[in-house]
């Protein structure tokens, strides 16, 4: 059986599967019960990024949630490196700021209670207890119904809370990407060997403009990849985005420059799976279903 101590107050303690401790948030549904259950969360997602990260790297984790791609990745960039990581939800933040310090990651970690955005401000989220990873920012009071609760947020840009180089980036912030990417584009101006991994909704990122043209922008001549949910990376063309970009349905893409992609050779469709686990090959589409709820 996997280890599991309930602390009270909502919070329990179990490891991840790479044996490092990790606190959860009892209540919510969305991840906490992933994590519990089989200490690791999406490895479709996971896999890449655990291959992308180098010791001494500096990894941003947009919308953090719980810490548990912070905890992941902290532990593999090493002593050397640097970690980000972004959460505006109360408390889930509480629980990634826990996190990060019983892993040891405090003196080179810096995690914000804040979402970041274009530029810096306040805003209100609104989310449910039992899906708090699904928040939405900057609704108005009207929306605190059916069990969903409202609190202010702070907001910060990655340029204002970055120096120097970024090498791996994750954002997941329930369509406010295209803010994210705004408020962060010095820093990926100076960083060249930047990969990222973002979630594309094309509905959502439809709101900020034609989302075809923002990832075109956004990628500056880097590659881009959609991680599939058998684990596996479908390059997609820059002149052939509008045709291949899912319009109904969430997609996790990779952005990646041509200089590191030895590092996920081995993911690339066509190629030998190796062996890689295949136990939560449906959990990002669950876990979308569940937030759509």
């Amino acid at each position: 059986m996997r280890p599991y101590y309930y602390l009270g107050d909502n919070r329990g303690l179990t490891q991840l599967t790479t044996g490092q401790l990790f606190i959860v948030n009892t209540q919510a549904r969305d991840i906490a019960t992933w994590i519990i259950h089989n200490g690791c969360w999406e490895t479709f997602v996971d896999d890449i990024l655990c291959a992308l990260a180098r010791p001494g790297d500096t990894f941003l984790d947009i919308g953090s949630n719980m810490g548990y791609y912070a905890v992941k990745i902290g532990g593999l960039v090493g002593a050397k490196g640097r970690l980000f990581a972004y959460e505006p939800n109360p408390d889930l933040f509480e629980v990634l700021y826990d996190n990060v310090h019983i892993n040891g990651f405090g003196p080179r970690a810096q995690v914000f209670e804040a979402a970041a955005g274009a530029e810096a401000g306040a805003s209100t989220l609104t989310f449910e207890r039992r899906f708090p990873g699904g928040g939405i920012a900057g609704l108005g009071p009207e929306y605190a119904v059916g069990g969903r609760e409202q609190k202010d947020i702070k907001v910060v840009t990655v340029d204002d809370t970055v120096e120097g180089e970024a090498h791996l980036i994750k954002i997941d912030v329930e369509g406010f990407e295209p803010l994210v990417l705004q408020g962060m584009a010095k820093l990926m101006a100076r960083s060249p060997e930047a990969a990222v991994v973002v979630e594309v909704s094309y509905i959502q990122w439809a709101r900020f403009g034609d989302p075809v043209q923002m990832l075109s922008d956004f990628a500056q001549g880097r590659r881009l990849f959609r991680i599939r949910y058998d684990g596996m990376l479908q390059e997609l063309p820059h002149d052939e985005i509008n045709e291949q970009l899912d319009r109904q349905f969430p997609s996790y893409l990779l952005v990646l420059p041509e200089s590191r992609l030895a590092q996920v050779r081995r993911f690339l469709a066509g190629s030998k799976p190796e062996g890689r686990p295949r136990r939560n090959l449906m959990r990002g589409l669950r876990r979308r279903l569940a937030l759509l709820r």
